[in-house]
């Protein structure tokens, strides 16, 4: 999916190993997504995200961007 949005950048983090992060955007369940845009979160999924819900939430952040 990254290659149909090449300004979007992604990251992974494991936040059984990285506890602050987990700590700081308050992740309680794995796997979870969040989508910054300009330093502010404007999405947040956890657990079971349907593909095709993440691309239409994607297709709207970037048609912003």
């Amino acid at each position: 999916m990254l290659t149909e949005f090449p300004k979007v950048q992604a990251r992974k983090t494991n936040v059984n190993h990285v506890t602050e992060v987990a700590g700081y955007l308050e992740v309680f369940t794995a796997p979870a997504i969040f989508i910054f845009m300009n330093g502010q979160e404007v999405y947040r999924g956890a657990r079971f995200i349907p593909v095709n819900e993440l691309k239409q939430r994607i297709e709207r952040i970037y048609s912003n961007f």
